[in-house]
This record gives C-alpha cells, structure tokens and sequence, in this order.
C-alpha cells in the first residue's frame, strides 16, 4: 500500500520554528488532538488554562505534564 494510501504513516509531520522569549508555551501533541479541534482552538485552550493558573509554577508544571 501506498503512504498515501495508508491511513497512518510513519512519517512525522515537522515545522521548524525559532523561539523567542515572546513564546508564551511550546504545544505538542498528537494528531489525535488535531483530529477534534485545529491549531488555533488548541493555541486557545491552552492559552485560556494558563491564564487560569496564573504564575502558580507548580500547577503549571503538572497542567503541562499531563496535557
């Protein structure tokens, strides 16, 4: 079967970017994630959880453990 012909591959979909210290989060995730919502509604709820927690460093170190 064809890669493209397959629904899952092995090839991994890569974008790279230079950060900045403007960055407010890195987002990584499956393509499971971006099978129910695109890369804005993502961006945005993340975003929307980190205003939520605020500066407290220990939640925030959990929140992106099991995000």
């Amino acid at each position: 079967m064809k890669v493209g012909e397959q629904m899952v591959i092995c090839i991994p979909d890569v974008c790279i970017h230079k950060r900045s210290k403007a960055d407010e989060f890195l987002l990584i995730a499956c393509d499971g994630v971006f099978d129910v919502m695109d890369n804005q509604q993502a961006v945005s709820l993340v975003a929307a959880i980190a205003d939520e927690i605020g500066e407290d460093e220990e939640a925030r170190g959990l929140y992106y453990c099991i995000f």
